[in-house]
């Protein structure tokens, strides 16, 4: 679109071996798309804006592409390099004007046996051509270089938690005993084993993958099937329109010709390593991987291939993964972008997945709150200095009074804006009156049956993570607009459930303590202060006493709901206010810290580390599990910090230097979104602190304090109390794909998490 006369040329192949390139053109980067209408409209953004791509069906018999003889099927990269230097000396013939631009290729997937022998064979075939071509260099996407190092993929199935311990191993073995055929140059054994366990998934095959994970689609591993929009274009190219348009003509279109395939079939697996070496000494080279993708290129393999070829041919690819990275015109600088951080960056631009949800929200009605009528009389609230904050509403002397009615309608949450009022209640219940000790807490009620509604308390990470992030960032009522307005959430876990968002252990958030004594040290020091505070909660909200009471938690809350669920059990009977516990949800939980170090291992599979830097990682690691069963706990912690856990807490860690990531839960993206702080601002207001009683308390945004004086507890595990919930009560474990630092504590692999339980 932009000075085409010098714009480079580049000629797009796409994987299969058989799909359209159309796809690419409709689906990918081209400069339309086709919508749910079956209508062209052109993309925000292509890559044709600054240069000029040639889509090509390659081979013969792919999309429109076509033969009138069974021998004209191209059946190994020899034949596709023959056709394609033929076609390309044609085309700068046609368009001589452009035959001296600087000329690339570029595909993805098996696209990537095409393009190194494709460009081999120009290299090879300089002086000799009709038409000369100025080839400067390759880009492959997840490319099918050589299968043989590729063959991995038990490991990452296990570790990005599609697969347990005992699938994974026979999905390896099916691997291995390829990689065996290969060695001894039997290619179509190799090719129909691989089908058999994996590769038949992209032909919509049944596969053993297919059978044990449910997955029909093997290109996004957040996605089972594939989605409709990424064939609408196979509609549209044949409309007569569009064919007269495209000159196609009659023509037939497919993109799962068979014929292409059978006759590829004893190519498949044969590599084209020394090719790719070859390009990678004489051009520019970029090889990129896909995050999400699920098949049938893992994200190590990029690493793997390329430390298999000859060492002067790696330095261009190594070159390469520490370029600077620019993303809307704003370049990262001061460290070197590793190789997984190029590609995230990279799929801004290629990938048609969209990250995270609608940033849009919709409000709630009115109606859909208890108290919408109040917002009118609050409108117009946001002035900070008009309001007193008040002094802290300290709940426990007017529990133990007996004065329930005016407790309740003091801690009745006030306005919090310009914004319906959802039912709630907010204070502090002293759990160590000696030691000056308060726990926060904000009970929101269900906006649905809220007198029969199951009551949820929920902890959150750290240790001393404030419990409002729940609120204002994951599952609450509210989230904090980029103004720091309150707005409603549309979807809500307080819509059925009643949540009591506390703020855990002593220290965390509005949490506080007149003593160093008062800060908890362990777990029996959190169970402690969490049953007095619930038996005191419970007199207080003595209407939902009985109803069915839940534990929820994430990450480090792990071990808090695992204690606290044990205290509760062992004190049936004991306790001045009986609990009804029916429960425990637990998402990336810290369980069993010893059985889950294996960061090295899952580092290197989702490709944030290179293979040397997660064998030192893992060391770390090795070392950290035998001083944990040593007992030598502050020792194993203090390993832990410096290795990775430290990046916490904003200190510098191994995991940081080696990824320049700065942020762990969500490998997506390596720094805290600003939307995840907000509310740290928001709860800070004079008119919100007024709103939820905490006066002048100090809100803790350094999780330093707690963490130090849990620094001896943080690698102990509470096996044995989660194993006596699981035999007591209702439990579930959820994880997150993304999260770096607790997934492995947790096992996103889903498999560690069954490690706890063995």
């Amino acid at each position: 679109m932009e000075n085409p006369e010098g714009a480079p040329v580049m000629m797009w192949l796409q994987g299969g071996p058989g799909t359209s390139s159309l796809l690419g053109l409709f689906v990918e980067h081209g400069p339309y798309y086709v919508d749910e209408n079956y209508a062209a409209q052109l993309r925000e953004i292509t890559w044709t804006r600054t240069i000029s791509v040639l889509y090509v069906d390659n081979p013969v018999g792919a999309g429109f592409s076509f033969t009138q003889s069974d021998d004209g099927y191209a059946s190994n990269v020899s034949d596709v390099s023959r056709d394609m230097l033929e076609f390309l000396q044609q085309f700068f013939t046609l368009f001589d004007s452009y035959s001296s631009n600087d000329f690339y290729l570029a595909g993805e997937s098996y696209a990537g046996k095409y393009i190194p022998a494709i460009g081999a064979a120009l290299h090879e075939s300089r002086g000799k051509m009709r038409v000369p071509i100025n080839l400067k260099g390759i880009a492959i996407g997840n490319g099918m270089i050589d299968p043989i190092s590729l063959l991995r993929y038990g490991p990452y199935l296990y570790q990005i938690g599609l697969m347990d311990r005992q699938q994974a191993t026979r999905m390896q073995e099916y691997c291995d005993q390829a990689a065996q055929m290969i060695r001894q140059d039997s290619y179509m054994e190799a090719i129909l084993l691989m089908l058999e366990a994996l590769y038949g998934t992209l032909m919509k095959k049944p596969t053993y993958f297919g059978n044990v994970t449910g997955y029909e689609y093997a290109y996004n591993y957040l996605l089972t099937k594939e989605p409709e929009r990424q064939s609408l274009y196979e509609t549209f190219v044949q409309i007569p329109a569009i064919r007269q348009a495209i000159h196609v003509g009659g023509a037939e279109f497919s993109n799962t010709r068979p014929a292409v395939g059978l006759h590829f079939a004893n190519d498949i697996m044969k590599s084209v390593r020394d090719q790719f070496a070859l390009l990678l000494d004489n051009y520019k080279t970029s090889r990129t991987a896909r995050v999400l993708r699920s098949l049938p290129i893992p994200l190590h393999s990029t690493s793997v291939a390329v430390t298999t070829f000859p060492l002067h041919c790696r330095r261009h690819v190594i070159s390469a993964m520490q370029a600077e990275v620019c993303v809307d015109g704003r370049w990262l600088e001061g460290r070197a972008i590793n190789r997984m951080q190029a590609v995230l960056l990279l799929l801004l631009f290629t990938s048609d997945f969209s990250f995270g949800a609608n940033a849009s929200h919709q409000k709630l009605s009115q109606h859909a709150t208890k108290n919408g009528a109040k917002k009118s009389a609050h409108k117009g609230h946001t002035s900070t200095s008009e309001v007193d904050e008040g002094e802290p509403l300290l709940l426990t002397p007017l529990i133990e009074a007996g004065q329930y009615d005016e407790a309740l309608e003091r801690s009745r949450v006030g306005s919090l804006g310009d914004v319906p009022d959802v039912l709630s209640y907010s204070g502090f219940i002293t759990v160590n009156k000696e030691l000056g000790s308060n726990l926060f807490f904000w009970f929101v009620l269900a906006m649905e049956n809220p007198d029969r509604a199951p009551v949820m308390l929920w902890l959150q990470r750290g240790p001393g993570t404030s419990s409002l992030m729940g609120l204002f960032v994951e599952h609450g009522p509210y989230y904090v607009d980029e103004n720091y307005a309150a707005q409603l959430r549309p979807v809500t876990w307080t819509r059925s459930i009643s949540v009591l968002y506390v703020d855990n252990p002593v220290g965390a958030g509005f949490s506080f303590t007149q003593s160093d004594n008062g800060y908890a040290r362990n777990m029996s020091d959190v169970s402690r202060d969490m049953l007095e505070f619930l038996q005191q909660f419970f007199t207080l909200f003595y209407k939902y006493s009985s109803n069915d009471f839940y534990l929820a938690g994430e990450s480090y809350a792990g071990k808090y709901v695992s204690a606290i669920g044990a205290a509760l059990h062992q004190s049936r009977g004991e306790l001045r206010v009986s609990v009804n516990l029916k429960g425990l949800s637990i998402g990336n939980g810290v369980i069993d810290s010893k059985t889950m170090l294996i960061y090295g291992h899952h580092l290197y599979e989702i490709g944030l580390m290179d293979r040397r830097q997660a064998a030192y990682m893992q060391k770390e690691c090795d070392l950290a599990a035998e001083l944990i069963r040593e007992e030598r706990y502050t020792e194993a912690s203090s390993i832990m910090m410096e290795l990775f856990l430290g990046t916490i807490l904003g200190g510098p860690t191994y995991f940081e230097n080696v990824t320049g990531y700065d942020y762990v839960y969500n490998y997506l993206i390596t720094k805290k979104p600003e939307s995840h702080t907000r509310y740290e601002k928001f709860v800070q207001t004079s008119a919100v602190r007024h709103a939820i009683h905490v006066g002048g308390a100090q809100f803790s945004e350094n999780k330093s304090t707690v963490v130090l004086h849990f620094k001896a507890d943080l690698m102990k595990s509470v096996r044995d109390e989660f194993a006596l919930l699981i035999d007591n009560y209702k439990v579930t474990l959820h994880t997150s794909l993304f999260v770096t630092q607790s997934t492995q504590q947790s096992g996103v692999a889903c498999p560690v998490a069954v490690n706890i339980l063995l």
